[in-house]
């Protein structure tokens, strides 16, 4: 009975493979985009934005803002997945997690101050330390893309 083509056999083939995943990872670490790693941050910034302009005015900035708002985030999701290249390992979790994460904070955050005293604006200094909170890890993620994309 013969193993499948992708078992090895010996200890050699395994050390010969292993070398062939660490060269074509060494290859790869070079085509990570920092394009798609400052839209992410960028991303994050509009984040930051948002939640603290909602966390100021305390039931949002108006329709004017809702009106600005879809289609500058709809620009930069799709900038960014337009420079997307090679990802590094658990990227996508980590951009899922960041993601959630940054809308959890924010709901949560406003979900206090309306609570606590809907005709009052939080205060300016929580509103954006929330709002950091809420929009730091996605910035993380984008700078480790921008950091991965220039170390070679």
């Amino acid at each position: 009975m013969n193993p499948p083509d992708n078992t090895p056999t010996s200890g050699a083939d395994a050390a010969r493979r292993l070398a062939e995943a660490k060269e074509s990872s060494r290859r790869l670490k070079g085509a990570v985009s920092t394009t798609e790693g400052w839209w992410t941050i960028a991303s994050a910034g509009l984040a930051f934005v948002v939640v603290a302009v909602a966390l100021r005015t305390g039931h949002g900035a108006g329709p004017g803002y809702l009106l600005v708002l879809p289609p500058v985030v709809i620009l930069l999701a799709r900038y960014r997945r337009s420079a997307a290249r090679v990802h590094p390992r658990k990227y996508q979790q980590w951009y899922a997690m960041a993601s959630v994460w940054c809308l959890v904070v924010a709901v949560a955050a406003f979900w206090y101050w309306v609570l606590r005293d809907p005709q009052q604006p939080g205060p300016l200094g929580l509103t954006s330390a929330a709002a950091l909170v809420a929009a730091l890890p996605l910035a993380i993620v984008g700078a480790r893309l921008v950091a991965g994309g220039r170390s070679r």
